[in-house]
This record gives structure tokens, sequence and C-alpha cells, in this order.
């Protein structure tokens, strides 16, 4: 009985594929890009692009839907809540900070990232505090305005006034009222008009005895020696490498377009009065100086980082008011300044005017910026 019912039991063909085995070409192909939707729609989580992260899951649907991909994607929708949240979170600081250092506009510009996600009482009532400080920054503009309009009407008076009396007395009243006034120029030369043959002895310490000098214009690398010789061949002050420099500028203030600058005679440079309110790196110190050439500082657009020589001729051989190595007629905020020339490997050489000397930094220290043209 047991061979019988061995051989009553049916025999398997060996050429039967085993089931799941041998997908169609057509399936092959789905498969595939479902697959290739799914690795997408990972890469896209990776790289926080929720949304087209989700269009992959939508194209994979649309090829078979799966449990996998409803899982996947309630993933994608949490982060992209989540990150919302932070986002959002960012945005308030970042609004709060701005707010507190004054810079309202900028805040209100945060503001309006982190209303995009969402709006809350906290936001509101922030909202109505930039706004308020908008107005009262706007009507504080509007009274400087008024002042300055007025200030100018008084400085066209004086002028009036000094051209009726039309004396080196009365013109000289209008360079002490308005030392970088808009009439500088013009008064000086009637001065210059009006003086006897026989000059003081300021006036030739202003406008004589001059020795002009052309200095490089184009950045270079300059080591430590090539510093000091150049140094002592243009006779510039250093308060380390060059004690008895005493390179003699010829320097007059200019108020041109209502824009202060220093022209100096001896080296054919026109200078910044002034300079960037605060320091910073080497990058931002040339994205500010495009800003002011992209607004026509003194009507000019070619302003330019100076090379050290041309810094370096700016060191005077005492300080004076502020205590800086400078002339009184530049301002005394930029206490040492950036120069173009390259130092080591990643640096640029600055002039230090409140030690009086040159130095080299890196370009990722912070510096001030007064930027020079040339005249000549």
């Amino acid at each position: 009985q047991s061979n019988q019912a061995q051989d009553s039991q049916p025999v398997a063909n060996p050429k039967r594929k085993p089931k799941g085995k041998g997908k169609s070409p057509a399936q092959s192909a789905k498969d595939n890009s479902y697959n290739e939707y799914l690795q997408q729609a990972q890469a896209y989580i990776q790289e926080e692009r929720f949304d087209d992260a989700l269009a992959q899951v939508n194209f994979a649907r649309a090829v078979k839907n799966t449990k996998q991909l409803t899982e996947l994607e309630a993933k994608i929708k949490e982060s992209k809540k989540q990150k919302a949240l932070k986002d959002f979170a960012q945005y308030m600081e970042e609004t709060k900070t701005e707010f507190e250092a004054g810079n309202y506009a900028e805040a209100k510009n945060k503001l309006l990232l982190a209303k995009e996600i969402k709006s809350t009482y906290d936001l509101m009532e922030l909202e109505q505090q930039i706004e308020q400080k908008l107005v009262e920054q706007a009507e504080k503009e509007r009274i400087q305005e008024r002042l300055r309009l007025a200030e100018e009407r008084k400085e066209d008076d004086a002028y009036h006034r000094a051209s009726l009396r039309n004396t080196v007395r009365s013109y000289e009243n209008y360079v002490r009222r308005y030392p970088k006034g808009r009439y500088y120029d013009e008064v000086m030369k009637k001065i210059s008009g009006l003086q006897s043959k026989a000059p003081t002895q300021s006036q030739v310490k202003q406008t004589g005895g001059l020795v002009k000098t052309t200095l490089r214009k184009s950045p270079q690398a300059m080591s430590k020696a090539q510093v000091q010789a150049m140094l002592k061949q243009r006779n510039f002050f250093d308060n380390y490498d060059n004690k008895t420099g005493d390179f003699v500028n010829g320097f007059s203030g200019k108020v041109i377009n209502g824009d202060a600058v220093v022209i100096d005679e001896a080296t054919g440079l026109m200078w910044l009065q002034s300079g960037s309110a605060q320091h910073m790196n080497y990058g931002n110190a040339l994205e500010w100086m495009n800003r002011l050439n992209e607004r026509g500082y003194a009507g000019y657009s070619d302003w330019r980082l100076p090379t050290l020589e041309e810094g370096a001729s700016l060191l005077e051989p005492k300080a004076g008011g502020g205590g800086l190595y400078i002339n009184p007629q530049f301002s005394t905020q930029q206490s040492w300044i950036w120069t173009s020339d390259l130092f080591e490997n990643d640096g640029r050489w600055l002039v230090r005017f409140n030690t009086g000397d040159v130095y080299g930094r890196s370009v990722y220290d912070s510096n001030y910026v007064r930027l020079v043209r040339s005249i000549h």
C-alpha cells in the first residue's frame, strides 16, 4: 500500500518557474521608475526640499500605491512642519535682535518672513512696535533734513556777507565757521587773490614748498623687509621702522555734492575725509567700496582701497587730536584702515593711526575703510 500511495502522488513539473520570478519587461520598468522616484524623494528630504520630495512621492504613487509611500509622505509632512516651526523661531529671534539694535527696516523684513509661516499674538505685537519705531525714525529724519536745510541757509548767508565785505578777514571768518563748507574752495581762491605778496608763515606751510610725488596705485605683495625699505625711501613716518620720517603733505578739505573729501596736492590723491563707521573684514570692505562707488560719492565712482604706499603717506610724526598719528582734517573714527597690498598668504597690510605704524593682518580680521582716488 505504501508503494501505491507513493505512486499516486503528483509528480512536480521541473520546468515550472517559481512564483514571483521572471517579471515582464513592463513590470520591471515600473519597478525601476518607482524606485527612482523613491530615491529622489529621499535625496530631497536630506536637502530639506520637502515640496519637491512630496512631488516625487506623487510621481511614485502614479506608478503604484504602497504603504511605504503613505508612511514616507507622512514623514515628509511632519519634517516640513518641524522646519517651518524652526524657521519661524529663527526669524522671530532675528527680528528681535535687529529691533534691539535699532535696525527697524531690517527687523520688519525678518518679521515678514516669519509672518509667511504663521501669525501669533507676539508677532502682531512686535509688528506694531516696529511700525511705531519706523514712523518715529521717519519723523526724526524729516527733522534732521529740515535742520540741514536751515544750516545750509545760514551758510549761504555767511558766504554772502563775506562776499559783500570781500576781505581776507571776512573770508577767514567764514572758513573758521564752516571749515568743510560748500564754498570752501571758492573762498580759499578769493583769500589767495586778496593776500599780499609777502605770504604769512602759515600760508607758506599750506601752499608752498611741497615736493610732489607719485605713489603706486596697483596692489602687490609686500614682505616686511620690502615695507621697511619703502618707508625709508618715501620718507614716511613709522613709529617702529622709520621714526625720522617727515614726509610733507599738502592737505586741503573740500565738500563736493555735500560729501567731505581731503585732497593731498603732494601725492595727487583725493581721500574720504571720514570712512566706514564700522570695522569689517576684507571681503566686506570691498563690498562697502562697491556700494560707495554705486552711490557716486562726491560725484566719483572710481574710489578704491589704497595701496600701502598711499595709506602710509597719511601717517604724521606726532599724534594729534583724538590721539591719532594723522592730520586733523581727517575723521578720528577710522583708527586703522585696510590697504590693498598683500601680506603673507591670506592677509593684507593696514595702516594703524592709533599706534602710528603699518601692520599685516588676515583678511578675516576687522579694520576700518578709508577709500582714495587719483586726481592727476
